[in-house]
């Protein structure tokens, strides 16, 4: 008689117990959504919105011709918003929720990448400790690529991690694609392969330590070949979007001053703002 109840209570049971072995990037996750979200349509466009407002409806021929022109970096992203606003409408938090969406997104797979370096409680405070950065959660609800730039760049490094633990041909091709997309929608960040590249150094200097050569054939080597055709796969579909970028600099990038060292001085203010 009391079977289905039982039956029930300890299904109750198996799905509470799962969403807490998942805990650590979830509850961070759904913190990000509900900050980003609070009064997400309540300010104004700003100018660089606006800009994107401007382009994202533009007809395909036209976001070409931006393309060409002006503003070729960004435009993958334009085009993206351009179907985008189709399907969503154009309202403040319908342009914003993009970014929203992306950021708490990379909040939970840096989670994941915390916990997979180190443990699930170092997991769920790197989420938190994103939260509280106000330059994450200002990008995070801002009409413009930067918050998809925080997404493709955190997927990429969890990518590469999984891929060193566990080498297979779709987690290298998932790592690939990362890298193009993250390219772009914001080809700056692209800095971050010298990270990866670093961290990949310090995993061949770990496993090769201690040894008088190298043998042929062996795991690091291998890995590190396989570094290097996925970042080149990755970087191949964005050399014409940098080359028409680099022509477009002066019309794009006059108002930007030259990098000096006093911007290490300033880096902790442009950080927590």
């Amino acid at each position: 008689r009391f079977a289905p109840a039982l039956r029930w209570i300890n299904r109750q049971k198996s799905m509470a117990g799962r969403l807490a072995t998942h805990a650590y990037w979830l509850v961070p996750t759904c913190l990000t959504l509900l900050v980003l979200r609070f009064r997400a349509g309540r300010p104004v466009l700003g100018e660089d919105e606006t800009i994107t407002w401007d382009a994202s409806t533009r007809s395909i021929r036209e976001l070409k011709s931006l393309a060409y022109n002006t503003d070729a970096v960004i435009a993958p992203y334009y085009l993206f918003m351009h179907f985008w606003i189709r399907l969503f409408g154009d309202s403040e938090v319908a342009l914003r929720a993009p970014s929203i969406l992306a950021v708490a997104a990379a909040v939970g797979m840096a989670a994941v990448l915390a916990r997979r370096l180190f443990s699930p409680k170092v997991g769920m405070f790197t989420g938190i400790l994103l939260v509280l950065i106000p330059a994450i959660t200002r990008y995070g609800q801002e009409a413009r690529p930067y918050g998809f730039a925080i997404l493709f760049g955190t997927g990429a490094t969890l990518l590469l991690f999984c891929a060193l633990d566990r080498p297979s041909w779709w987690r290298w091709f998932g790592y690939g694609l990362s890298v193009m997309l993250l390219g772009l929608f914001q080809l700056l960040g692209l800095l971050l392969l010298l990270g990866h590249a670093t961290a990949l150094a310090f995993r061949f200097w770990q496993e090769n330590r201690g040894r008088s050569a190298i043998r042929d054939g062996d795991i690091s080597w291998r890995l590190y070949l396989c570094w290097m055709l996925a970042t080149i796969g990755g970087l191949i579909p964005i050399i014409p979007v940098a080359l028409a970028g680099f022509t477009q600099q002066k019309s794009q990038l006059w108002w930007i001053p030259h990098m000096k060292w006093d911007a290490f001085h300033n880096l902790p203010n442009d950080l927590l703002w």
